[in-house]
């Protein structure tokens, strides 16, 4: 997907927050941001896993598409993804770990990111409840430095790209009603990643 916007300055001369789109960032503990840059309509559930991955335990940050249709117009590139409360938050984690959708009816997760260890350990929960966690193609490997998931104070982190087929079978639905009725296979892959994080030795 080619960007419409060169940044986040250039997307906010042309859209509008609180109508086109929305931001919202909980601080909860500076070992762990959960983000997901491309959420609401842009690749639908990122926000909603985000949130439940977060929970009370992490810092949580959103930027949501809020359009009736046309939401892929939001979409800013990891690496060029400078919105000011986003790098505020990277700035003050230890560690990052981004949602993301993915194309594709088959059901995978592709794991990325710098944090080899931290990568190599969320593959291995997820692997144990069935989940198709495997490693990505060089175009979805967040392995720049400049991505928005390696600019934590460790300057590496995790990214989860979740093909649409996975997500379809986390919601009873794709519109946005569908999407406030998880299903149970959306928790087990949500319970999945918080035992990765829980169990990981922190700083």
């Amino acid at each position: 997907m080619k960007d419409r916007y060169v940044n986040y300055k250039d997307l906010s001369r042309h859209e509008q927050v609180g109508k086109d789109y929305s931001i919202h960032l909980h601080f909860r503990s500076p070992q762990l941001g959960v983000f997901s840059i491309h959420g609401g309509g842009i690749e639908t559930g990122t926000s909603e896993l985000a949130l439940a991955i977060a929970g009370r335990d992490w810092s949580c940050y959103l930027f949501s598409g809020d359009k009736p249709r046309g939401n892929h117009r939001l979409h800013l590139t990891s690496t060029r993804f400078d919105e000011p409360l986003a790098i505020l938050l990277a700035n003050q984690c230890e560690r990052i770990l981004a949602l993301h959708g993915a194309a594709g009816d088959e059901e995978k997760v592709y794991v990325g990111g710098l944090d080899e260890t931290w990568r190599q350990h969320i593959k291995k929960c997820l692997a144990q409840q069935g989940f198709a966690a495997i490693d990505p193609p060089p175009r979805l490997g967040g392995r720049e430095p400049e991505n928005i998931v390696n600019r934590g104070r460790r300057k590496q982190g995790v990214q989860l790209e979740l093909t649409s087929g996975l997500r379809r079978t986390f919601f009873q639905g794709s519109g946005l009603a569908g999407r406030k009725r998880p299903t149970p296979r959306f928790y087990t892959f949500v319970n999945a990643v918080r035992e990765a994080i829980s169990t990981l030795s922190q700083p």
